[in-house]
């Protein structure tokens, strides 16, 4: 039975169809770049201005890793201070706080990315397509894949540490994209008619986890829908429903408790500013003066 007919039998999400499935089970064959290690292919150098203009005034990060996997059509897209090719068979590695393209530019019609997004105990996946008229769509490509499944520790998400030699950390990156690919082929996606439910409750508690490991740093409502796969209005009501508190409040309470851990460790206040993500001391004050007025009970601890 080829993948389309298990699709729409409901073992296979709707988008893994032959030719990608193709391509998924053959995770060795794909071209990796970007993070700090070196990459099987080069920058583009004869970039118009006017599409790195676009990157500089488009881009964002986030405290949590990205790898994005081109499945179909060709376009540029920006990472730090440079743009790639990315076309059928390239993926492009983002590490925790490395800026990137923030979205596509309108005139890129004809593309399909899949996109994983690492945390702390497992990955999400999510699948952006543009066709040929311009229209954008999120397809229902979320899964939820715990590391325990792919047969990986993940400790391989420690691969940017400054100890591990570059070219390590690349072939670590490139097993653990592996491992994803091919569960996803060997149909470890949940039947569609479960899909909703189960992944929801799997990626909210792993960014529960995610927002308490962290302390909160870097994270805001677009970082973590945009890590969900969910827009903004429909994930803060998933979220609220889950915790009982606005994305901001238990980013706040994530914050203040790892602010007073810190604080009993002895560290200073500027160390505990950065830790935390803050722009300067000033604004850490701030924030730390008008959380204290709230006499806050932690909603995490």
């Amino acid at each position: 039975m080829g993948l389309r007919n298990q699709a729409e039998n409901g073992v296979y999400p709707h988008w893994l169809s032959d030719e990608v499935g193709d391509m998924l089970r053959q995770p060795f064959q794909w071209r990796l770049g970007g993070g700090d290690f070196p990459s099987d292919f080069e920058r583009e150098t004869n970039v118009p201005e006017a599409r790195r203009l676009w990157s500089r005034r488009h881009r964002h990060c986030h405290n949590y890793a990205e790898c994005l996997l081109a499945l179909r059509g060709d376009c540029l897209y920006g990472m730090l201070d440079d743009l790639y090719l990315c076309r059928p068979w390239t993926a492009l590695y983002f590490p925790p706080g490395c800026n990137h393209d923030d979205n596509y530019p309108e005139e890129v019609h004809g593309i399909q990315h899949l996109w994983l997004r690492f945390l702390d105990d497992g990955m999400v996946t999510n699948l952006f397509e543009r066709h040929e008229s311009g229209d954008a769509v999120n397809v229902d490509g979320r899964v939820f894949l715990h590391y325990s499944e792919l047969g990986v520790v993940p400790a391989v998400l420690a691969a940017n540490s400054d100890f591990i030699e570059p070219v390590c950390r690349r072939e670590r990156i490139r097993l653990l994209i592996a491992a994803a690919l091919l569960k996803l082929v060997e149909g470890g996606t949940l039947p569609v008619e479960h899909v909703g439910s189960q992944f929801q409750e799997q990626v909210m508690e792993s960014i529960v986890r995610h927002i308490r490991s962290t302390g909160g740093r870097g994270l805001s409502l677009d970082s973590l829908a945009t890590l969900a796969g969910y827009s903004k209005f429909h994930f803060h009501r998933m979220f609220k429903q889950y915790t009982g508190s606005t994305v901001q409040q238990f980013v706040d309470d994530a914050r203040w408790l790892y602010y007073q851990q810190r604080k009993q460790d002895g560290c200073m206040q500027k160390e505990i500013a950065e830790e935390l993500g803050f722009s300067s001391p000033s604004s850490f004050s701030r924030w730390l003066k008008n959380i204290s007025h709230q006499n806050r009970i932690t909603t995490i601890s």
